[in-house]
Order: structure tokens, then C-alpha cells, then sequence
């Protein structure tokens, strides 16, 4: 497991004229987690429906860095303007024309409202006999409403259910590093059951057999209940909606939580 280490001082964008007005003092987050797809719509139209959603931050999965398929723009800077203050874009890998050359960039993303002081990345197990997709785990330290959040966002491999195992053992482990603060964890998870999440101790899913959430409306996966926000056990679920889009074969996953007393 490769371990990188970056700060959030050189890499965040800070989005003038955003919606960050004056917001009396609360003790409420809304979260959100989206597979954006991105090439598979125009940007505009997934930013007209971003506009309706009240998210205070959001991970994407599937985001683009001026790559052809979104016109040579960044997709998180683009989705955030006049949205959220924060932006800011993990790579996966580089997207290589037939040259061999590098034409952007495809991984993570995450939006927000509330400052990104710092971020980490790590690089997920992966099987190199199968020449499987890289697969990264993000986190970014969230200064929001004088509270600290640490904030995840991934996406997992589909490929192999084996692989898939051995990245949430080690997101698992990574977790307990901040055991005792607030954490987030947001991402599409390609799990083909839920029960696969008990990987991850001492955190409580959104998306559960009790009460499952479809997100993917695509065909070609059995399993529709792919996208999850998982939370530590110092924040309390208010309440989680599916918000439907076409503008990605993903919809959107909204959750509220509330923030309690942490353990001393």
C-alpha cells in the first residue's frame, strides 16, 4: 500500500464568488457522494443539477482533468464555481493518447463549502496480473462550522471481489489512524453485497440491507446499491435521499448528519 502525502496549501483552488455567504451556526452536515461519469454528459447540465442539490460537500468519483471527453477542463473546478468555495482533484492515473503522451487526468474529486485545510492519498491494493484500474483513497482534513471533518472519498475495483476485500482492509486500517474524530467516508463502492462493509469497524453505512439505496441505473451490474456515505459513531444520520439525475448512469446520494459530543 503506497502512502503519498500532500498539502492542501498547493493544490487547492479557491473559488471567488461562490455561494458561501454568511450561514448561522449549526450542528448539521449534508454530504453527498456522485459517480459523475464524466464525458458521458455535458457538464452544464450536470452543473444545473448540482444547483438544486444542498450539499455542504460532495466526493465525485469518475472525474476528469482537461481530458478530450470534457473539452480540456477540469470537471471539479467547472461543477464547483459559483457552487462551493473548495475544489479539489485527486489523479488516478494519467489519460494517455495513442502516443503515449499524457492528455489529463482521471481519479477523484471532492466540493466543498467548508475549508480543505489538508489532504492525503493512498494508493489502494491492486492485483498487476490483472492489469486492474488504480484505485486511490483520499482524505481531506474539513474545517466546517468550527469543527474539524476528515473526509474520504474512493472508488473500489469491480474487477475481483478478492481485491475489492483487500482495499477495504486496508481503508479500513487507514480509518483507524483518526479513530476518535469525525470521518466521512464517500465513494462508489462496486460491492456486489452490503455485508461487504462490515470490513470497515466502528463505522455505520447510509445505504444498508435494511434500508437499501439504489444509485446505479446502469445494466451491465447486478447490484444497484453501489454508491454509500459511511460514518463515524460520533455523528448521528438526520436523514438520506436518492436525488435522480440523467446526466450520469449514477444518481446522486444525499445524507444529513448531525455532529455529537465527541469521546474524551
Amino acid at each position: 500500500m503506497k502512502r503519498i502525502r500532500l498539502f492542501a496549501a498547493a493544490a487547492l483552488i479557491l473559488l471567488c464568488g461562490a455561494g458561501t455567504g454568511f450561514r448561522p451556526q449549526k450542528d448539521t452536515i449534508r454530504v453527498a457522494t456522485w459517480n459523475v461519469d464524466s464525458g458521458s454528459a455535458d457538464l452544464s447540465d450536470q452543473k444545473e443539477f448540482l444547483s438544486g442539490i444542498d450539499a455542504d460537500i460532495i466526493g465525485l468519483q469518475e472525474a476528469e482533468e482537461k481530458t478530450a471527453r470534457v473539452n480540456g477542463v477540469s470537471v471539479c473546478d467547472t461543477l464547483a464555481e459559483g457552487l462551493f468555495r473548495y475544489a479539489e482533484f485527486f489523479e488516478s492515473f494519467p489519460w494517455m493518447d495513442a502516443n503515449g503522451l499524457q492528455k489529463g487526468s482521471y481519479g477523484l474529486g471532492v466540493l466543498s463549502k467548508g475549508v480543505l485545510l489538508q489532504d492525503e492519498v493512498w494508493t489502494l491494493p491492486s492485483d498487476e496480473e490483472q492489469d486492474l484500474e488504480p484505485r486511490i483513497l483520499t482524505m481531506n482534513k474539513v474545517s466546517y462550522q468550527g469543527k474539524f471533518l476528515y473526509f474520504y472519498n474512493l472508488h473500489l475495483s469491480y474487477e475481483d471481489d478478492q481485491v475489492r476485500a483487500e482495499q477495504l482492509e486496508a481503508v479500513n486500517e487507514i480509518l483507524a489512524e483518526n479513530s476518535g474524530e469525525y470521518q466521512i467516508v464517500t465513494g462508489d463502492f462496486n460491492i456486489r453485497d452490503l455485508a461487504e462493509l462490515d470490513a470497515l469497524e466502528g463505522f455505520q453505512a447510509v445505504n444498508t440491507e435494511e434500508a437499501p439505496l439504489e444509485t446505479y441505473h446502469g445494466d451491465d451490474w447486478d447490484s444497484k446499491c453501489l454508491d454509500n456515505i459511511l460514518y463515524s459513531g460520533n455523528l448521528e444520520l438526520v436523514e438520506a435521499e436518492v436525488c435522480p439525475t440523467d446526466t450520469s448512469d449514477h444518481d446522486l446520494l444525499l445524507a444529513e448528519f448531525r455532529f455529537l459530543k465527541k469521546a474524551e
